[in-house]
C-alpha cells in the first residue's frame, strides 16, 4: 500500500502492464477506543456515588477517589486517598504517612486505572485543571456534576497512550442487571435510563475511612486568641496543634513565618496582616502586597 496526495494505492503487475491504482478502503462507521478489561460492579458504583454525595453535602468542596484496577484478576475496587479540599479544587496528600500506609495494603497486581471527583453545584466537565492533572494518567476519569439534583450529571473520559477519548459512562459500569425489560426498546433509549438510573443512586455504603481521609484546607489566623503553638512536621503538608484539630495549611512564606516564628521581609510574626479561615494561596498573597504597599 502506499499514499498519494491523501489517496491510498496498490502497486499490481498485470501481464503486460504494471503500475499502482487507487484502493477503495472501507469507511469506518465507528471511531475511538473500547475497554476490554473488566467493568465496575454495580455495588461499587453504588459505594462511589454513597461517598460522592456524603462528602459533598458534608463539606460543599470538591472530594476525590481513586479507582484501582487488579492487573491479575481484571476487578476494580475503589479508594478515598488522604485529601486536602480546597473548595472547587482537590488533590491527594501524597505526603501524609497515611497515604503511604493505605497505599501499601493493595498490594502486588493493583494500579490506579482512573479517578471520580465532583464539581459541586457545577455542570460535569473536564475543566482545564482536569486536564492538566490527568494527561499523563492513563486510565478512566469520571467528573460528576450537579451534586444537588436527584439525578447527576457525568462527564467520563480515557485516556489512553496520552490521548484522551470520550467515552460512555456504561463502557466500564457493569449495569447489565439494570434494567430487565421484556418489552421491545431501543438501545439508546436504554443506554440513557441505565445511566440516569446509576447517576440518581444517593445511598451506597461505602468504608468510613474514606470520610476520615478527608481533609479541608485551612490558614491559620496568627492574629486569633488562645493558639497553641503548632509543631512543625517537616514530612507532613500540615502542621499540627497539640490538643486540637486546627490544621496550618501549606503556605510555606506565611505557615513557616508562624510556626518559626521568624519575620517575614523584616515584618514581625505579630505584624502580620489577618488571616480568615478559608483563604485561598492567592488571597494570602494579595493581602501580603496589599499590607507591604501601606507600610
Amino acid at each position: 500500500m502506499w499514499l498519494h496526495n491523501g489517496k491510498v494505492f496498490e502497486e499490481f503487475h498485470d501481464g503486460l502492464v504494471s503500475g499502482y491504482r487507487p484502493v477503495e478502503l472501507p469507511t469506518l462507521k465507528e471511531k475511538g477506543i473500547h475497554w476490554n478489561g473488566g467493568k465496575i460492579s454495580l455495588s461499587l458504583w453504588e459505594s462511589i456515588m454513597g461517598f460522592m454525595i456524603k462528602s459533598y453535602d458534608t463539606h460543599k468542596e470538591e472530594t476525590l477517589l481513586w479507582l484501582m484496577y487488579n492487573l491479575d484478576t481484571g476487578m476494580w475496587d475503589a479508594w478515598a486517598p488522604p485529601q486536602h479540599m480546597n473548595g472547587m479544587s482537590v488533590s491527594a496528600d501524597h505526603s501524609s504517612p497515611e497515604f503511604l500506609e493505605q497505599r501499601k495494603k493493595w498490594g502486588a497486581g493493583w494500579v490506579v486505572g482512573g479517578t471520580v471527583h465532583h464539581h459541586c453545584e457545577m455542570k460535569a466537565f473536564a475543566s482545564g485543571t482536569d486536564d492538566s492533572d490527568e494527561v499523563d494518567k492513563d486510565g478512566v476519569h469520571i467528573t460528576l456534576g450537579y451534586m444537588d439534583k436527584v439525578t447527576l450529571d457525568c462527564d467520563v473520559r480515557f485516556l489512553y497512550g496520552g490521548v484522551k477519548h470520550k467515552v460512555n459512562l456504561l463502557e466500564f459500569v457493569d449495569s447489565e442487571v439494570v434494567f430487565m425489560m421484556d418489552i421491545p426498546i431501543d438501545d439508546t433509549v436504554h443506554d440513557s435510563l441505565v445511566e440516569t438510573y446509576l447517576l440518581s443512586i444517593a445511598d451506597g455504603d461505602f468504608p468510613e475511612q474514606w470520610m476520615e481521609n478527608v481533609k479541608k484546607k485551612v490558614y491559620y489566623n496568627p492574629n486569633q486568641r488562645n493558639w497553641q503553638t503548632p509543631v512543625w512536621n517537616k514530612n507532613s503538608a500540615l502542621a499540627t496543634y497539640p490538643n486540637t484539630t486546627t490544621k496550618l495549611a501549606t503556605y510555606d512564606p506565611l505557615a513557616k513565618a508562624v510556626v518559626n516564628n521568624t519575620p517575614k521581609n523584616g515584618v514581625k510574626t505579630e505584624d502580620m496582616p489577618p488571616v480568615v479561615g478559608n483563604q485561598t494561596q492567592k488571597e494570602l498573597d494579595d493581602e501580603w502586597d496589599l499590607y507591604f504597599q501601606s507600610q
